[in-house]
C-alpha cells in the first residue's frame, strides 16, 4: 500500500507497526505494552533478570565442566567468548545457546558432553574448515562424508 507522506509517495507494505504507533523513518523502540497503552507487571523486569542470572551460571558451570578453556587455543578470560561445538553434528539434540540453557539440567549437561569448548574465533575457523572440506570433496567428485575427511579429523 502507497501513501503520500511530506509530499513523498512512500510504501508501507513491510512495515511491522502502524503510522501512530511508529511514525515514519522513526525509531521503533516502543513495546507491544507501551503501544497498546499498558504497562508490564513488576515480575516480567524480575522474571528476565533471573533468566539472564541463571544462564550466566550454567553457562559457567558448562564452561568448567568441559575444561574452562578453549580446547584448541587455550583461550580463557572471557566465558561469553566461548561457545560449544558439537563434535557430530548428527547426535545433535539442540544447540547449547543462551535459549536452551535453562532446558532440564540433566538434559544440558548431556548435550554439552557431546561437544568441545572452543573461543568464538576458533569455532568459526573450524567451521570454514569443514566447508572447505566438503567443497574440496564435491570439486574432487566424492559425495560429502565419503571421504577420509570427518567433522571431527578436520582441525585435530
Amino acid at each position: 500500500m502507497k501513501v503520500v507522506l511530506a509530499g513523498v509517495e512512500r510504501e508501507l507494505r513491510n512495515r511491522r507497526y502502524c503510522l501512530l504507533c511508529v511514525p515514519f523513518r522513526g525509531q521503533n523502540n516502543l513495546s507491544v505494552a507501551q503501544v497498546a497503552g499498558r504497562r508490564t507487571s513488576p515480575g516480567t523486569a524480575r522474571f528476565r533478570r533471573w533468566q539472564e542470572r541463571a544462564r550466566s551460571e550454567r553457562k559457567s558451570a558448562l564452561v568448567s565442566l568441559l575444561g574452562g578453556k578453549c580446547l584448541r587455543c587455550g583461550y580463557d578470560r572471557c566465558t561469553a567468548a566461548l561457545e560449544f561445538h558439537h563434535r557430530e553434528p548428527k547426535e545433535k539434540l539442540f544447540n547449547l545457546g543462551k535459549d536452551n540453557l535453562l532446558k532440564r539440567w540433566e538434559a544440558v549437561v548431556a548435550e554439552a558432553k557431546k561437544c568441545d569448548l572452543v573461543c568464538a574465533n576458533c569455532h568459526r575457523e573450524i567451521e570454514d574448515e569443514i566447508r572447505q572440506a566438503e567443497i574440496d570433496s564435491l570439486e574432487s567428485g566424492q559425495a560429502p562424508g565419503d571421504g577420509p575427511i570427518t567433522h571431527r579429523s578436520v582441525w585435530i
